[in-house]
């Protein structure tokens, strides 16, 4: 909130106006008029006012119902009514939108300066409750995404992609739809960050990480699996184009060099659902089982699941 409060006086009477005006304006209120409703939403449009004091009787309008078209304008704004009698009428429309402060004619300072005071306090008070829940959900959004991001590379972590491919085959079974999956395994990373140390393999993991990233549509879900391990689940996506998907980063790692110490390759296994699996375990065990299929072939290739790699495995 600004901390000089600006206060739009609407009265048709000239003395009035100036009589409140110089009020505040003693207070450090900065204050400006208007002597209709239509200059005053013109004005109200085009700037900023916490506080409008408005006579409830106008040349072309009611100050009431001109009050209404103020807050659906500005709804933070408060509104002080300026009335020389009371009415049943007038209270319940003001309480209708908004307006619980009234000052009476003939104008007391004292009762001007109370009533703004208490108009300003309880925006203050609105405004202090909206910044909290703002930033308890702000807070509530921190925790989040600390729950589904990896902290090291900014990919989503192992929980995200278990829950996003639950949903993912959900929706494949309901549409009818393909769904593929990859396994990603750099290939002797321990090797790799032992001469170098853990700093330097952080910082090929964050890079491998964003040619993964890179290399995939925005609907599609790269996770840091765990360690030097990444998955990807690709929507909608059948095992032709997976793989081409699959070896385009592969080859993409094998080609980098900077900011890497030395060459890095990476192994993939490539699964299908529901071509290759019936459920979600199964999807990623038979991910899995390419890839290992993929490191026994001698590391650095993509391997696409088929039945023969099971046989292979019970060998």
């Amino acid at each position: 909130m600004p901390k000089k409060i600006k206060v739009l006086i609407i009265d048709d009477d000239g003395g009035s106006c100036q009589m409140l005006a110089d009020i505040l304006s003693e207070k450090g209120y900065s204050t400006e008029y208007s002597h209709s409703g239509e200059d005053a939403l013109a004005k109200v449009t085009q700037n900023t006012f916490n506080i409008v004091i408005i006579d409830v009787n106008l040349p072309d309008t009611d100050g009431i119902e001109l009050f209404k078209n103020i807050k659906q304008v500005d709804p933070e704004i408060e509104g002080i009514i300026v009335t020389g009698y009371t009415s049943v009428e007038s209270t319940v429309a003001a309480v209708r939108y908004g307006t619980i402060n009234y000052v009476m004619k003939p104008l007391v300072v004292e009762d001007v300066l109370t009533t703004v005071s208490d108009a300003v306090n309880r925006q203050e008070l609105l405004f202090g409750e909206r910044q909290r829940l703002s930033e308890e959900i702000a807070e509530k959004e921190h925790y989040q995404t600390l729950a589904t991001i990896d902290g090291l590379t900014g990919l989503y972590n192992r929980r995200y992609f278990h829950e996003f491919l639950t949903r993912e085959i959900k929706r494949a079974d309901r549409y009818s739809h393909s769904l593929t999956i990859f396994m990603a395994d750099i290939d002797d990373f321990k090797e790799y960050q032992d001469p170098y140390g853990h700093l330097v393999g952080d910082v090929a993991l964050q890079y491998l990480a964003k040619i993964m990233s890179g290399a995939v549509r925005s609907e599609d879900i790269v996770a840091r699996y765990g360690g030097e391990e990444f998955a990807v689940i690709l929507p909608e996506v059948t095992k032709d184009t997976a793989m081409i998907i699959a070896e385009r980063i592969r080859r993409a790692i094998e080609e980098a060099k900077e900011p890497l110490k030395d060459i890095l390759t990476i192994s993939i296994g490539v699964a299908a659902y529901p071509a290759d699996a019936k459920d979600r375990e199964q999807l990623i065990g038979r991910a899995d089982d390419a890839l290992y299929a993929a490191k026994r072939a001698g590391k650095n290739a993509t391997v696409l699941w088929n039945p023969e790699i099971d046989s292979g495995l019970k060998k």
